[in-house]
């Protein structure tokens, strides 16, 4: 039998063969070779049909429902061309690919230079290292589940970004025909976390700006520079030399959330701060000099310890109380979205694809603006 090898004709050739309880075999009128067949309990599965050195040979390709008819004929295709250049694909060993080597497969195919991807693969590693060495053809939802669930145990955003980063690897590898089916379906993702609002007080931000000078160099300048900026942990933390030009910052695209390069002006306390750091090479805040200071837990423990008065509180809840001051100052809202190089809110959608002013003099503006508060709030003035 030939014919258009579709989902619709595999599903008509699979009822035939139960219907007449007959092993039925069916080749695709536009690519030789290819070729799939029912059997009577329905099984239905997909070939390569071919002719080597004068003996007909044929290889499996899987199993229909993993492998959809249009991935059966992608791989035919690749392994039409390999018979093609000369050789027996029929009698190649299947290949076993790690884990590891999948995904990096995925990362090279698809990654792009954004915070994103970066987080992505920092949470794949860490989170998914024990499977890293494993055939992923031989990873179980069982597994995948156990992974998500003990991620989740630190925090349940931990479990939701690992969950959320291997979905859609697998549903790539399952569509490159490297595994039958994607692990991950039929899992349901972690509950998603409550939207933290955690703003902090002037009391709780005079104490935090007071108490961050009994901190060891660096983390008293990054914890008065994430007040002053409304910047990113890893932005702050990451600054080099080279990335200020006057008092304006330029982070570059690569280190950006959003790949997008990104200026801050910056406040003549803030100059004060990163003026009065070691002089450094490259690194503006860094212990080793090659790479941004490590040990934020540790840091935010010792602030703890000198602030008991001031509960529940991350140093990411700093962007959000600096965000949430310039707006109690008259920021209008847009101008802070690009302060936080943010695309949400008034600046997402459409908004975000046809508005492209900066609000450059506005944004200096009001970094003068929260900076002066800042100043007068913490005794600077």
């Amino acid at each position: 039998m030939k014919l258009k090898i579709t989902k619709s004709a595999v599903d008509a050739i699979r009822e035939t063969a139960k219907s007449t309880a007959q092993r039925i075999y069916a080749f695709d009128v536009d690519l030789t070779g290819f070729g799939c067949m029912a059997t009577p309990t329905g099984a239905t599965s997909f070939f390569v049909e071919f002719r080597y050195q004068g003996r007909k040979r044929r290889k499996s390709l899987g199993r229909y429902g993993p492998l959809s008819p249009h991935q059966a004929r992608n791989i035919a295709q690749g392994l039409l061309g390999d018979v093609a250049r000369g050789i027996d694909v029929a009698s190649r060993p299947e290949e076993k690919l790690t884990m590891q080597a999948a995904f990096q497969r995925y990362l090279e195919h698809n990654s792009k230079p954004t915070g994103y991807w970066r987080e992505m693969e920092r949470c794949v590693i860490r989170d998914a290292a024990s499977i890293f060495e494993r055939d992923v053809k031989s990873i179980s939802r069982a597994e995948i589940a156990s992974l998500v669930d003990v991620a989740s145990l630190r925090s349940m955003t931990a479990g939701g970004k690992l969950f959320a980063s291997l979905r859609p690897f697998f549903r790539w590898a399952s569509e490159r025909g490297y595994i039958d089916m994607s692990p991950c379906i039929g899992l349901r993702p972690p509950p998603t976390p409550k939207a933290r609002d955690r703003v902090l007080t002037n009391d709780e931000v005079r104490e935090i700006w007071l108490n961050s000078d009994g901190l060891t160099f660096p983390f008293s300048q990054i914890v008065k520079l994430l007040i002053l900026t409304a910047q990113r942990r890893s932005e702050v933390a990451g600054m080099a030399t080279g990335e200020i030009s006057g008092d304006v910052w330029t982070i570059p695209g690569q280190r950006t959330k959003n790949g997008k390069l990104h200026e801050v002006d910056l406040h003549p306390l803030a100059m004060e701060v990163i003026e009065a750091a070691p002089h450094q090479e490259r690194l503006l805040f860094t212990t080793t000099g090659r790479t941004p200071p490590s040990g934020f837990s540790k840091t935010k423990r010792n602030l703890d310890a000198r602030l008991p008065d001031i509960p529940h509180w991350r140093f990411h809840d700093l962007r959000r109380t600096a965000a949430s001051g310039m707006a109690a100052l008259g920021v209008l809202p847009n101008v802070i979205e690009r302060i936080l190089n943010h695309q949400s809110g008034m600046n997402s959608g459409l908004v975000g694809v046809y508005q492209r002013h900066e609000y450059r003099t506005e944004r200096r503006e009001a970094i003068m603006i929260w900076g002066d508060y800042v100043k007068k709030l913490t005794g600077k003035a």
